[in-house]
């Protein structure tokens, strides 16, 4: 189970440094495979800001930059200055808020950034792209950060990479420290201090937006490939599951399951010992309009199908209905001493 130190800190009070923990746990009983420090591999890199662009005097292409980089460059009496980066980027402007990688700082892949000379021009650092950061394939540009963001804050923090993660070697008797949630309880019995977990909460449907049944419709709308893909599922799986065809889409249940099945298993409830009609006999009605109806008609003592019904349902029953209520009416009518 890996641990993300920084997940756990919003759940549970934990030790500043990881490795109080982790010698706890270990103490304890949870045994760590590896401890990895997650953005370790990307140093010195901060949020910045351009505060001046102006075009190279020796290239079409390049521009010589000042930065506003925060308390990471400051003169002999401490107050910040701008860092001159020479960039090649031409997806910003002055004003923009960009990411800018320190003398001596650290990128993803070994790279270690110096204090360069291009065309005659100091450059004391470099404006990253997102494949630069590791964070994706575009090197199109430098980074464009929020017109928001804070200037002279360690990237790294910023962006949240910087975690510990812990990979716990979780026991198979300790099934419940295989969440975040769980290992949050566990620490907090293992270092005696409360948790503070706030769960997702699930929100009400919306009567704005209706029923998530009604906004999500699949089907199969071609009876061909509905049947094509029966026939698949029950020759790759027809030892565990059932499948029943609808008019279009398919049920797919455990082996053995079945409406039917689902109707016998509720007499023999309603008439066990201890049951409501104990020893009584119950006089069962259905009504279906689909393939998957068939088992339950098959078990009722008086099957009904829908007057739209596919020809094998009607097949399988001993009347058809336009509506349920009519023949709920219907069966209501008739003899009223025979037995439920």
């Amino acid at each position: 189970m890996r641990v993300s130190y920084e997940w756990l800190k919003g759940m549970v009070d934990v030790p500043a440094d990881p490795q109080g923990l982790i010698t706890e746990l270990v103490r304890t009983g949870t045994e760590v495979a590896a401890v990895e420090r997650v953005g370790a591999d990307i140093t010195k890199v901060v949020t910045s800001q351009v505060i001046e662009k102006a075009p190279h005097p020796d290239s079409d292409h390049l521009y010589v930059c000042k930065m506003d980089v925060g308390g990471y460059n400051t003169d002999a009496t401490g107050k910040s200055v701008p860092l001159q980066v020479v960039c090649g980027a031409q997806n910003f402007e002055q004003g923009d808020k960009t990411v800018t990688a320190l003398i001596g700082a650290t990128l993803p892949g070994g790279v270690t950034i110096k204090k360069g000379r291009l065309r005659g021009v100091d450059s004391c650092g470099m404006n990253c792209s997102s494949r630069e950061l590791g964070l994706g394939e575009d090197q199109s540009g430098i980074m464009i950060l929020p017109d928001d963001t804070p200037v002279g804050l360690d990237f790294t923090e910023w962006h949240n990479m910087s975690d510990t993660v812990i990979d716990c070697e979780i026991t198979p008797n300790r099934p419940d420290c295989l969440s975040m949630v769980g290992m949050a309880t566990e620490v907090s019995a293992v270092l005696d201090v409360d948790t503070h977990i706030e769960l997702p909460r699930i929100q009400r449907e919306s009567s704005e937006f209706g029923r998530a049944a009604d906004l999500v419709d699949v089907r199969i709308a071609d009876a061909a490939l509905l049947a094509r893909t029966q026939a698949e599922i029950e020759h790759r799986w027809g030892g565990t599951v059932t499948v029943f065809r609808n008019q279009n889409f398919l049920d797919i249940v455990p082996l053995g399951s079945s409406k039917g099945a689902g109707l016998r298993a509720l007499v023999d409830l309603l008439t066990a010992v201890d049951g409501p009609y104990s020893g009584e006999s119950i006089e069962i009605w259905s009504v279906g309009d689909s393939w998957n109806d068939i088992p339950m008609h098959r078990a009722a003592a008086h099957a009904v199908a829908m007057s739209d019904s596919p020809a094998e349902v009607t097949d399988a029953c001993e009347a058809t209905t336009v509506s349920v209520a009519r023949l709920i009416d219907r069966v209501l009518a008739a003899d009223s001493g025979r037995s439920r």
